[in-house]
């Protein structure tokens, strides 16, 4: 199986095997009929030269099948043929995309960005490291509703544990007591939820403001608000504590991913591909992360029925 990765989705990638049976074969004038080889003791010759692009492979296949007879003279079969592969890069809508790309890379610009740096700059280290671990003591509850719904009970059971003893001995989640007494901890949404029923990602999808997401990840969002208790229990009259922890739950959010972006956006030579490659590696590992499974996610841009070498002879000796 030829599979591409995210930092060469943009690239082409030209591979040319060749396998032979045993020593003695030369395909160096092999034509589309039959040739008379004499003493050879190979039987075949296989060659596949493969060009990849993100949207599609074009592969040729060279076989020769080589058949001896009675006075020890062989006759070479030889076939080639040139297929087109295509497939998915998982991205149906990218035009709509990169219209919202282009608006959020804006806001970036203009606000995000700036304001990340301000924050990094002014903010001690160590403080920032507190203000994550009480934003992640805070979506305990999201985490251990997820892990229900996965009926991943003895995760729920550490999740649980966690939350209890962060929000106690760790003073709210300021420190985290959790980790150091064996409870690491374990983010999980509905998007995961979703993907351990065996619900694919459909695609990928670019929100306004949010960024990046698919068409599986994307209403979880408004599933993980609705498990979240805060979303419940905070008066209506107080919602001014609703919007502050959604800002400082996005600019810690961005303030992790923000030096990488700016990397893509220095070395990539398109931007979006590059976003859209990151975030599709780094979301499909997290997924995988979270439920154990180190399986290759169903949606990946791969064609999973091309045919792999082992489908072909292969050198007996």
């Amino acid at each position: 199986m030829i599979k591409s990765t995210p930092l060469a989705l943009s690239a082409v990638l030209l591979t040319s095997t060749t396998f032979s049976a045993h020593a003695g074969v030369d395909i160096s004038h092999m034509t589309s009929g039959h040739q008379h080889l004499h003493h050879y003791d190979s039987y075949a010759v296989y060659e596949e030269r493969v060009i990849e692009t993100p949207q599609a492979m074009e592969v040729e296949r060279r076989m020769a099948i080589v058949h001896e007879d009675d006075q020890g003279d062989v006759e070479v079969d030889a076939v080639s043929e040139v297929e087109g592969v295509e497939y998915d890069d998982g991205d149906p809508i990218e035009d709509f995309n990169r219209v919202i790309f282009f608006f959020n890379d804006m806001l970036d610009a203009m606000f995000f960005t700036p304001i990340c740096k301000i924050y990094r700059g002014v903010v001690h280290d160590e403080i920032r490291a507190r203000v994550s671990y009480v934003l992640r003591n805070v979506r305990e509850p999201v985490n251990f509703a997820n892990n229900i719904l996965q009926a991943d009970f003895e995760e729920a059971g550490i999740t649980l544990g966690r939350f209890v003893t962060n929000t106690t001995v760790g003073v709210g989640g300021i420190f985290d007591v959790g980790t150091d007494w064996g409870m690491p901890f374990e983010r999980q949404d509905f998007g995961m939820t979703m993907a351990s029923w065996g619900i694919g990602e459909g695609g990928y999808l670019m929100l306004p403001i949010l960024g990046p997401s698919t068409f599986r990840e994307a209403p979880g969002i408004a599933v993980d608000i609705a498990l979240d208790p805060m979303t419940w229990f905070i008066p209506s009259d107080a919602v001014a504590i609703t919007y502050a922890r959604a800002g400082a739950q996005g600019l810690d959010d961005y303030n992790e991913v923000q030096p990488m972006l700016e990397d893509l956006r220095k070395n990539s030579l398109d931007f979006y591909i590059g976003v859209r490659a990151w975030y599709l590696e780094r979301r499909r590992s997290k997924v995988r992360e979270a439920l154990g499974d180190s399986a290759q996610p169903a949606d990946s841009p791969v064609p999973m029925d091309f045919p792999q070498t082992a489908d072909y002879p292969t050198p007996m000796n």
